[in-house]
């Protein structure tokens, strides 16, 4: 295992760990607190949610990390580009006024789900292809 050489990937690598550390801690900190039953579904849904976020940067300091084989690239920049449609999904949704005609008119939420299935196929391509080679 080697680490990359380039300081600001090594300072991206710690700035991922601090932010995978904080997440873990606020999941536990949610967990901590003593809710009845009818509040409980929220803290596991955002514990959930929160938990990905986490998963995503001890992810990214091993990516940005450590020296990767070559084999590692291709997928890792699939899964970025579909993580980069996803983001822009989310912005063309925050937005009311966007519209589009293509054939059929699309508001703002149905671009939003064009581009999502674009961004998750190329993140599925992306995991797929990091699985089999």
């Amino acid at each position: 295992m080697k680490f990359i050489r380039d300081p600001a990937e090594r300072t991206t690598a710690i700035t991922d760990i601090i932010l995978a550390f904080v997440t873990f801690g606020g999941i536990f900190f949610l967990r901590c607190l003593r809710l009845n039953s009818g509040e409980l579904w929220k803290i596991n849904i955002w514990s959930a949610a929160i938990g990905l976020i986490g998963l995503a940067a001890a992810l990214g300091a091993v990516a940005h990390g450590l020296v990767l084989s070559r084999i590692f690239h291709r997928p890792i920049w699939l899964m970025a580009t579909g993580i980069f449609f996803s983001i822009i999904a989310a912005g063309i949704q925050a937005n009311k006024s966007i519209f589009l005609t293509f054939i059929w008119q699309f508001d703002h939420n149905g671009i939003y789900h064009m581009v999502q299935v674009a961004g998750l196929m190329l993140l599925l391509m992306g995991l797929r292809w990091s699985v089999l080679y």
